[in-house]
């Protein structure tokens, strides 16, 4: 499950002007969240993040599986690749330069039993393991506070960090603008270079398993625009990706996610949604049909449909 947010800096409605963070996600069992911060330099600087978050998230949920077993390379290749294509063609449209839409990059993908995230240029990522939350990935900047790389990458694909395990260890992320650590992921007053988090994230986190998404991102949304926002002028943009059991889902989420039918049905391809959905990525059908007691054929007409639902 995924829930984002943004919020419009004090500075920009000072000026009048629109809100230049940009958040994405798109949720089901291959879930993916997508931040990005335009660059305060460029023209089209939320043009451009919007666009970024967007063929982003719309790659990982398509194509995750091959991305995972592709590598670093084949992933970094194919993530700038996209990203610098859609901006070539934005930056068309409106008769500007590539960067003129300028702007950072952080996501968040969840599926096939593996997490992939990745982060260029400023923010951070956070993940929680054994209820506990840490960084996953600090800020990049340059000789001052306000300087960062930014996509489309001068330097090459080695800006875009990656990471990736096993999402069984991870049970929630959280990708957030610079504009929102302050707020979120502060400075502590008695260790001036220590950084901690919030408590309300790890709320947010836990009301995700227990409320529904509408409500969950409704108090999100609040927050930035009150106490978050408050200790900083910046735009705040904040996504947060939570691992949910299909038996904490209500019955009729669940029927939405395993797309309809009758009960034994439902109750099927549950049990393959599961064991497809924790089986590596280039797990045998054969190996999926053993763990849930089917027959091959029976599991692959299952999981075709989850594909066709979105699963991966």
């Amino acid at each position: 499950m995924a829930i984002g947010a943004v919020a419009v800096g004090r500075s920009h409605t000072a000026r009048g002007t629109e809100c230049e963070d940009a958040v994405h996600v798109v949720e089901g069992p291959v879930t993916v969240a997508a931040v990005a911060d335009g660059a305060g330099t460029a023209r089209h600087a939320r043009r451009g993040a919007d666009t970024v978050v967007r063929v982003v998230a719309a790659l990982l949920r398509a194509e995750l599986g091959s991305l995972l077993r592709g590598g670093p390379l084949h992933v970094r290749e194919h993530v700038l690749g996209a990203v610098d294509e859609a901006i070539a063609a934005e930056a068309d449209l409106l008769r500007a330069t590539a960067r003129d839409l300028a702007s950072t990059l952080i996501f968040v993908a969840v599926g096939h039993g593996r997490f992939l995230a990745g982060h260029l240029g400023d923010g951070m990522i956070g993940a929680r393991r054994a209820g506990r939350l840490e960084v996953l990935s600090q800020p990049v900047n340059g000789d001052h506070a306000n300087e960062t790389v930014f996509v489309p990458t001068r330097r090459g694909a080695g800006d875009l960090r990656l990471y990736t395990g096993p999402s069984a260890n991870v049970d929630g992320f959280v990708l957030m603008t610079d504009g929102a650590m302050d707020g979120l992921w502060g400075v502590s007053r008695d260790q001036p270079s220590v950084r901690s988090p919030a408590p309300v994230i790890a709320r947010w986190l836990d009301a995700l398993e227990v409320a529904t998404v509408a409500d969950v991102e409704q108090a999100l949304a609040e927050s930035l625009l009150g106490p978050v926002r408050a200790v900083t002028r910046d735009d705040c943009g904040v996504a947060l990706v939570r691992s949910v059991g299909l038996g904490r889902l209500g019955s009729a989420r669940a029927y939405d996610l395993l797309g309809g039918g009758g009960r034994k049905a439902m109750r099927v391809r549950g049990r393959v949604a599961r064991a497809w959905g924790g089986a590596e990525v280039d797990a045998p059908m054969a190996a999926i049909a053993r763990r849930v007691g089917l027959s091959p054929s029976t599991v692959r007409r299952h999981v075709d449909k989850l594909r066709r639902l979105g699963w991966g």
